[in-house]
């Protein structure tokens, strides 16, 4: 057996609460109706133990995720970032980041981005009528507006928007549309995920499995025909991840590959 090398930690996961103020039909998240918030002293404890156990070795990120983490206040975050910071050896840089659906984003949470230099990740499934089939409130009315408000917002700060897109059956059949899309709101990046049976979501809208493979694969081929030809092409999660496979793994390995998703204590969620 070989031995892994535990850490150094790269992505710390906060999720500050389960609550979400949009109804996504497939979210995975049992709980997006409960309120509660994580208090700061889970951050504080979480952060030194981190810390005592010398997994923090190196610079890494700080994600705050799930539900909507924007339903929590400015206040708070100021208050956890400065309980990070007095934590982490200033030998470290931490980098802060969001994943947001988007509806809440207005000039104040700009600011607070600007401030602390934060990423910023949107999830935006296309063009309103791909978009607005699954990302819809609880009355189901389309979410759409909000979003291109606070991508528009976001630009008018001078910050890049990065994009999640989850990918369905549906839009599977639009990847030219996707495309247009994409570069018309001026998406430094995208990242797709696939919709599947996970958590909450007890039905997809691939049926068969085999039928998904063959979607996503006709509907990745195209976008990858596309961006291959494009002057300014769009930084694509899952290209990248298949070009560093390619380009960096050992063709003769001795021993398991580890990446920030398969090594131990390299990612750590608190929730």
């Amino acid at each position: 057996m070989p031995e892994f090398q535990i850490g150094p930690l790269e992505l710390l996961i906060f999720q500050g609460t389960p609550f979400c103020n949009i109804d996504c039909s497939y979210c995975y998240l049992p709980d997006r109706l409960n309120t509660g918030k994580m208090s700061l002293d889970i951050v504080r404890h979480s952060i030194n133990k981190l810390v005592k156990e010398k997994l923090i070795r190196d610079d890494f990120t700080v994600l705050w995720h799930a539900g909507e983490p924007l339903v929590l206040s400015i206040e708070y975050y100021e208050e956890a970032i400065n309980i990070i910071r007095k934590a982490v050896s200033p030998d470290y840089h931490i980098k802060f980041s969001f994943q947001t659906n988007g509806t809440l984003i207005n000039d104040d949470w700009c600011r607070f981005f600007k401030k602390h230099d934060i990423e910023v990740g949107m999830s935006i499934d296309g063009p309103e009528f791909i978009h607005d089939k699954n990302r819809i409130t609880r009355s189901g009315k389309g979410t759409f507006p909000k979003v291109i408000k606070g991508v528009r917002l976001i630009q008018e700060y001078n910050m890049s928007v990065d994009i999640i897109s989850v990918l369905t059956a549906f839009s599977c059949g639009y990847p030219e549309i996707m495309y247009d899309f994409l570069k018309e709101i001026k998406a430094s990046s995208v990242s797709f995920n696939v919709e599947e049976v996970v958590g909450a979501n007890t039905q997809s809208s691939f049926t068969p499995l085999e039928m998904s493979k063959d979607l996503v694969k006709k509907f990745l081929s195209v976008f990858f025909r596309l961006n291959l030809g494009d002057g300014e092409p769009l930084q694509i999660r899952e290209f990248d991840w298949a070009k560093s496979s390619l380009l960096e793994s050992d063709l003769d390995p001795k021993g398991v590959v580890l990446s920030q998703m398969t090594g131990p204590l390299k990612t750590v969620t608190v929730n």
